[in-house]
């Protein structure tokens, strides 16, 4: 199966969950900028402390409340450091 058949299979699939974003206009059709907020929160500043730590891993995950809640502005890095993120909800 070429990769082009194995897109439009995904896409016929899924298509309740792509059409989503059509639900609500603020939403992108992309969520790569959400990833990488998300990403880039949780990666630097809890990951090296909660990698072991399954509770700390699911707490940041994409859909996670605690993700949401940080991620969902632009991140103050006066603010948000390591030496001073506090604690994960878990």
């Amino acid at each position: 199966m070429s990769k082009l058949e194995k897109a439009v299979n995904y896409a016929n699939n899924h298509q309740e969950l792509l059409e989503n974003y059509l639900l609500d206009g603020r939403c992108e059709i992309s969520n790569n900028r959400a990833e990488r907020c998300a990403k880039s929160y949780g990666i630097l500043l809890y990951m090296p402390d909660y990698k072991h730590k399954p509770a700390g891993v699911e707490a940041m995950m994409p859909w996670s409340e605690f993700i949401k809640e940080r991620c969902c502005g632009v991140m103050n890095t006066e603010i948000e450091t390591p030496e001073n993120r506090g604690q994960i909800p878990v």
